[in-house]
């Protein structure tokens, strides 16, 4: 993990585009802030100072649905190309990323695992405060949909590796905007990460299945 953070690191001081990786779903709720987040960033992917990843998982409905909206949008689609994701994300440790990823995979494994697979290769992942709040990679937060999610964004933002929840548009694209000019801040994120990870805090998954097989 330190070494993908190491990475993370040296390609902001690089001032390399800054990879943010979307996860999508079903949108549904939140489309319509999905959408103005992904208008506000085109101009940023543009002058090559992000790149931007989206996981659409199992969701084409929601792809043709943003495509309709912005019409501009290019991507480079790996539909159904799970095999040729993971070559991709491979190269991508210490190649370089531009322009739009999209990434839709209509088994359901796959589609979700995409996400993991893009995780160790990009800086910062936007989502809801769902189940990945535990994940090792700087998070900037939607808005919540379920009531519950409420505690994974405070619990994210007081251990260092996310910010708080943005709850409208305004918010999400003045912390994105804050997140891509100041280089400064996703490197202490990485660090949070480095620190929480040696203390065993994104071993949740070991400690169930080490519970479980207790006699």
């Amino acid at each position: 993990m330190k070494e993908v953070n190491e990475r993370r690191k040296a390609r902001i001081s690089q001032k390399k585009p800054i990879r943010l990786l979307i996860t999508v779903g079903g949108a549904g709720a939140v489309f319509d802030l999905f959408l103005d987040m992904v208008k506000h960033l085109l101009p940023y992917v543009k002058q090559n100072k992000v790149a931007l990843f989206i996981n659409f998982g199992d969701h084409l409905e929601v792809y043709k649905k943003l495509l309709s909206k912005v019409p501009e949008l290019k991507c480079k689609e790996f539909f159904n190309e799970y095999e040729n994701l993971k070559k991709t994300a491979k190269e991508l440790q210490t190649g370089d990323a531009e322009g739009v990823y999209a990434i839709y995979n209509q088994n359901i494994f796959e589609a979700v695992y995409s996400t993991n697979l893009l995780m160790p290769v990009t800086d910062l992942l936007i989502t809801k405060p769902g189940e990945l709040v535990y994940y090792p990679i700087p998070k900037v937060f939607m808005r919540h949909i379920g009531g519950h999610e409420v505690y994974g964004a405070i619990h994210g933002r007081e251990f260092g590796d996310s910010t708080f929840e943005c709850p409208d548009k305004k918010t999400m694209n003045a912390m994105l905007d804050r997140l891509i000019s100041d280089r400064e801040i996703i490197p202490h994120m990485c660090d949070a990460i480095d620190a929480l990870n040696a203390a065993g805090y994104y071993n949740g998954a070991y400690e169930c299945v080490r519970l479980a097989g207790r006699k």
